[in-house]
């Protein structure tokens, strides 16, 4: 019996690493508990049944917590893009509507919403629609 708990528990770790799921390595914790038992020459029903327990408990209780965690660290990740709203930039055209501008190597339509702006005049990029960066004084 320890060489189907060292295949399960090596199966759970590749498939996590694979999948990037975390949700395979519930059966490896199982599985080290049974192969723990093995070890110890316990009954095979014994070592299924501890490994069913660990198993379950790791699913209903370690993995939404892992998967909440994961969901939290990967929300603060802006875009370039997201990155611009709230700067400060200083025009280097008139802009009567809108007008192409570059800004950090990329030319964009910078389109006010407060209407005619004057060359020199420092705006607030306040959000992206498109492809045009929306200002106003």
């Amino acid at each position: 019996m320890l060489w189907l708990w060292v295949v399960v528990i090596l199966a759970g770790i590749i498939i996590d690493y694979l999948s990037s799921d975390v949700l395979f390595v519930g059966f490896s914790f199982g599985a080290l508990g049974g192969l723990v038992l093995a070890f110890l020459d316990v009954n095979v029903i014994l070592q299924f049944i501890l490994f069913s327990i660990i198993t379950i408990l790791f699913f209903f209780y370690v993995y939404p917590k892992i998967k909440r965690k994961i969901k939290v660290d990967n929300i603060g990740t802006k875009t370039m893009e997201q990155s611009y709203i709230g700067r400060k930039i200083i025009l280097d055209e008139n802009v009567e509507d809108s007008v192409l501008i570059k800004f950090e190597g990329i030319y964009w339509t910078f389109k006010s919403v407060s209407g005619p702006l004057k060359k020199g005049t420092q705006v607030e990029i306040i959000g992206i629609e498109g492809n045009k960066i929306l200002i106003k004084k």
